[in-house]
């Protein structure tokens, strides 16, 4: 046996030692008595603490569970009939919406948190009319380019991105590589953003097409389709 032997020990109770035991070294091997015992003891928080913190511990695992439960939980037709009445709508008070549905408001309110949640619902906003807005002409643009990398196209969305009459970008695939949906107020206006768009980046066509007439326009998306 080693003249010196170190141990460490734990009360659970509130308190813990780092004991550390020296043996006599003029004792004779398998003795065992001790020469000195030295004690450093350190606070560490009482039971009830400890308890309070293992238990926000376990709320937060339940909470990160149920979160990833309800990302893969399905939507049944009271979710689909809450989204259709918020993209309706959503500054219908929770109780019109509720009674719509059969529900009391609680389970309701459940439910569209839950939707949040999982970001089927990802924000709340206000539709603007365009023609107040003094923007009432509409204009789709289709772009087509030699460059197709992706530092061109970093260059190209971030320039567009800053471009306000802009409303949409999108990648096209067959004879157009890009189409915009622009909004001005009239041709002169959407002549000032056709020059800020051949600055951007380097373009090889630019074809715009004024919407005479908007037949059909929502912004409510189908909800069928969802599971």
């Amino acid at each position: 046996m080693h003249p010196r032997d170190t141990a460490t020990c734990a009360i659970a109770a509130g308190a813990a030692c780092s004991c550390r035991r020296q043996l006599n070294p003029n004792s004779k091997p398998g003795v065992g008595t001790f020469n000195t015992y030295t004690a450093e003891c350190f606070h560490t928080p009482n039971v009830a603490h400890v308890a309070r913190k293992w238990f926000a511990f376990k709320r937060r695992i339940i909470l990160f569970i149920a979160k990833i439960f309800l990302i893969y939980m399905k939507l049944d037709k009271i979710d689909r009939k809450i989204l259709q009445i918020l993209q309706d709508d959503s500054s219908l008070p929770l109780e019109k919406i509720a009674l719509q549905v059969n529900l009391t408001p609680t389970p309701a309110w459940r439910r569209i948190q839950k939707l949040e949640q999982t970001g089927v619902i990802e924000r709340r906003v206000a539709l603007c009319n365009a023609e107040q807005l003094g923007v009432g002409v509409t204009v789709f643009v289709a772009i087509k380019t030699e460059q197709h990398n992706a530092q061109w196209l970093d260059k190209f969305a971030r320039g567009v991105r800053d471009i306000p009459e802009v409303l949409e970008l999108h990648r096209m695939s067959g004879d157009i590589d890009y189409l915009l949906k622009v909004v001005t107020p009239d041709i002169r206006s959407y002549d000032t953003v056709y020059k800020k768009l051949i600055k951007v980046a380097d373009l090889s066509d630019v074809s715009s097409s004024f919407s005479m007439e908007r037949i059909k326009y929502t912004t409510a998306l189908p909800v069928d389709y969802a599971e």
